[in-house]
């Protein structure tokens, strides 16, 4: 009686594991194996979207909504494009006459706030440094000569000042922003490129070229 009595218990736990262990056990309900309810996500409206992070390309190389905000970059140490300068007064300019001088380059415009603000500076140093083999050289972008005369005049800027009215002076100087100063040395190769300039850290690298010769 007793052997028949094991023997019902160990078919009930036989069959008990294998009820634990078959593949219906492992699967959920079918309430369990419902979905959860998607949520619908937003999706872009039938047409093309205006893309308004890309600026609307303009006339000229450099566009008035756009100034520099870099500071000081070294300078491609190789030697520059020269250019003939047609000078607000009148008189041409080459670049290549003032080899053995330093030369600091300046592409401004008169909108440009930045511009404005630095080329006293500007005006301050090239009276200080003139007679020390140190030359300022101005180029105005999408200006007309007589806004740029104006201007010049307005702020008592008197090194040389000239239009690159073709846009070729700027596309080889790489200028992309406003204001671009390019640090030229006594041999003609590129220096220094600066954004918006600080007149005390120009004058230590003016003075660092001059004393290279």
């Amino acid at each position: 009686m007793r052997a028949w009595v094991f023997l019902i218990l160990v078919c009930a736990v036989a069959g008990l594991a294998a009820a634990c262990s078959g593949p219906d056990a492992a699967s959920p309900s079918p309430e369990a194996r419902e979905e959860p309810e998607s949520k619908e996500t937003a999706s872009p409206p039938a047409g093309p979207t205006p893309d308004v992070s890309t600026p609307t390309p303009g006339p000229t190389p450099v566009t008035r909504t756009r100034t520099s905000a870099r500071t000081v970059e070294r300078g491609s140490g190789l030697p520059v494009h020269d250019f003939e300068l047609t000078l607000l007064d009148g008189q041409s300019l080459r670049l290549s006459d003032l080899r053995g001088k330093v030369v600091v380059l300046n592409f401004w415009a008169s909108w440009c706030p930045p511009c404005r603000a630095e080329m006293p500076d500007f005006q301050e140093m090239w009276e200080e440094m003139r007679d020390e083999d140190v030359v300022f050289v101005g180029i105005a972008l999408g200006e007309s000569e007589r806004s740029a005369r104006a201007f010049a005049e307005t702020t008592g800027v008197t090194y040389p000042l000239g239009l690159d009215e073709t846009g070729r002076i700027s596309r080889d100087y790489r200028v992309t922003s406003l204001p671009t100063t390019v640090l030229i040395d006594r041999e003609g190769n590129e220096s220094l490129r600066l954004g918006i300039a600080n007149q005390g850290a120009l004058r230590i690298f003016v003075q660092s070229k001059l004393n290279d010769g």
